[in-house]
């Protein structure tokens, strides 16, 4: 394999064909036993079988009936507010996200947003199991967004920068962004091209207090042979 040279790829999103979480609408249509409450730009939808409202001045929302000293709360100190989930003095499970759902069977799905100050969300599974809460892990995160390549790049057959190429991507070509397959803190990108090929390309973003982007820009660098 030809050394491996590093290119900036910027792709650029058309937020209609992306991934978002449901509706208000949608989520009480698919679990219409589900209470709504809602606070600033955060939504809980929970099951009163499972969890019970408890707003109080320090952000705490949802404490768990079974589940003891543990409960949903929000950051209401910082200008981004996120969930966590909170036992104890231990934060679990850390989200900048803005959504959560628990349903009658102890499945709890939270909004999960891959980078700071980025348009790309997905969707992580938790569940109550044995007294505590278990991730449900996935085999990628799924994005579903069509984008068109700014620079010439390489997918891979495997998220592995030694990895064997399934194709080059020619520069305007239109991309569809399918998963973020996240490896020792790596992302890797699942990209299916125009001809219906899939690959992977691995996945950087940049601090946004280190560069000067827009929200919809997702910034890619990709381990691939020129």
């Amino acid at each position: 394999m030809k050394k491996l040279s590093v290119f900036s790829i910027l792709l650029f999103l058309v937020l209609s064909n992306c991934f978002s979480f449901p509706s208000s609408g949608e989520i009480l249509k698919m679990y219409p036993n589900l209470k709504h409450y809602k606070i600033d730009n955060l939504n809980f939808y929970y099951s009163e079988k499972i969890a019970k409202l408890d707003v109080d001045n320090y952000g705490k929302i949802l404490t768990f009936k079974n589940l003891e000293n543990t409960y949903i709360a929000w950051d209401g100190i910082n200008k981004f507010k996120y969930i966590f989930i909170k036992q104890g003095d231990n934060e679990l499970f850390v989200h900048p996200g803005y959504s959560i759902i628990i349903t009658d069977s102890g499945n709890i799905y939270m909004e999960y947003k891959l980078a700071s100050g980025r348009a790309a969300y997905s969707i992580e599974k938790y569940k109550i199991e044995n007294g505590k809460i278990v991730l449900v892990p996935q085999p990628f995160y799924y994005l579903g967004i069509k984008q068109n390549a700014d620079v010439p790049f390489t997918i891979l057959c495997e998220p592995d920068g030694n990895a064997s190429v399934v194709a080059n991507i020619a520069k305007d070509t239109e991309v569809e962004v399918i998963g973020v397959k996240i490896i020792n803190d790596e992302k890797w990108v699942l990209i299916k091209s125009g001809l219906g090929l899939t690959g992977w390309v691995k996945l950087f973003f940049i601090e946004p207090e280190h560069a000067n982007f827009h929200r919809a820009f997702l910034d890619i660098l990709s381990d691939s042979n020129p």
